[in-house]
């Protein structure tokens, strides 16, 4: 299950002349299976944080702009089996592979508040973002293969092997527009809480169109949790 708890700080859009710092944290925890048993099989761990900080303007009580970064760190870990039945040997394969993905993201975003009633708004927000990320990867592979002894399929060790590999691919460009909803409630002018609904992303590698990919999820396992302060 993914879990998202990111902390905002923005202002209430009261006039035009605030100032509003937002920071942000957030941390997600993934577990997947996929695979058949006796077959192969293989399961994926992926955690990743991030932090940012923003700085942004309220042009009238609606619209709000502002600049941001945000430093985000991925680490997927995966060990998959793998089991091949012969007429008279069995091969067993087990890899493990670890990839560990940095990407600092700089960003335009724009926010329109939408009063709904007394100090609870609707507010979606729109951000651009670009950042070049860097990738690790270590793999470990070991393979054994047994050998049939007799008709009672009785299997005895055979040979077996161990290979450690490590690359790190050369940097890539990453953009990615993002549309999220997020509803926000002010305790008081200074202080309130925020939600975030999730979202729909276009993203791309190295500007290529072919690249691009679709993220659309307002699962709550998405949503965030946030906390708005004004200055």
């Amino acid at each position: 299950m993914l879990l998202c708890c990111p902390l905002l700080a923005v202002a209430q859009m009261d006039s035009t002349t605030h100032i509003r710092v937002q920071f942000r944290v957030g941390y997600a925890d993934q577990t997947t299976t996929t695979g058949a048993a006796y077959v192969s099989a293989a399961v994926s761990q992926i955690s990743s944080w991030n932090v940012g900080l923003t700085l942004g303007a309220a042009l009238n009580k609606n619209w709000e702009l502002g600049v941001g970064f945000e430093y985000r760190h991925q680490k997927m870990k995966t060990m998959s089996e793998l089991y091949l039945p012969f007429s008279n040997e069995q091969v067993m394969a087990q890899q493990q592979t670890e990839t560990k993905v940095s990407l600092p993201v700089f960003s335009l975003y724009s926010a329109y508040y939408i009063h709904l009633s007394n100090r609870f708004y609707f507010t979606p927000r729109l951000e651009v973002g670009y950042g070049q990320a860097t990738e690790k990867n270590t793999a470990v592979t070991e393979t054994v293969t047994l050998y049939r002894t007799d008709e009672f399929d009785y299997f005895s060790p055979g040979k077996s092997g161990k290979e450690l590999r490590a690359f790190s691919p050369p940097k890539y460009d990453c953009f990615a527009m993002q549309l999220s909803p997020e509803l926000r409630y002010f305790l008081s002018d200074n202080i309130g809480v925020s939600l975030g609904l999730g979202g729909v992303q276009l993203s791309l590698v190295d500007w290529e169109w072919d690249s691009k990919q679709w993220i659309a999820n307002f699962n709550p396992a998405y949503w965030k949790l946030g906390m708005v302060v004004a200055f």
